[in-house]
């Protein structure tokens, strides 16, 4: 083989890893987007005191296990606060993990509102027929440590 035909494919396999990087990249950020949607329709389901809304949006093994109607109807009243005002979301963190019990992801992220502190929270879901669909949701009034 010539120098050149050499240095020809040592280019080629770098574009090539570098194109499948940047599609990883590029489809990690959208599954994050979808991740994050779910969790604006909770806290919008929340906003509205709409339990049954908030509680279509986990995944059957939650139902199946700890989440029910009246825990989510709970949560909306105990946690006014966060619900009101009509947060902005934000991702902070969005990890994949993909084994046994199918894709599952935690997204951590804040809340922030124009008359109160932010709050962060965290979301654990699982994917279920192409969409990401809650497995727990939890909210910390508190930023930092």
């Amino acid at each position: 083989m010539s120098i050149g035909t050499i240095a020809l494919l040592a280019v080629v396999c770098v574009a090539v890893i570098g194109f499948g990087g940047i599609t990883a990249f590029q489809r990690s950020q959208q599954e994050a987007s979808m991740a994050l949607e779910t969790v604006k329709e909770f806290v919008k389901a929340g906003s509205q005191n709409d339990a049954a809304a908030g509680f279509a949006l986990f995944d059957p093994i939650a139902t199946n296990q700890t989440v029910t109607q009246e825990r989510v109807a709970q949560l909306f009243a105990e946690e006014r606060d966060v619900f009101q005002g009509s947060p902005e979301l934000a991702q902070d963190s969005f990890t994949i993990y993909r084994g046994t019990n199918g894709t599952t992801a935690t997204l951590q992220g804040t809340l922030t509102y124009l008359e109160q502190p932010a709050k962060r929270f965290m979301a654990q879901l699982r994917q279920t027929d192409g969409r990401w669909r809650l497995t727990s949701i939890q909210f910390a009034d508190s930023l930092g440590n």
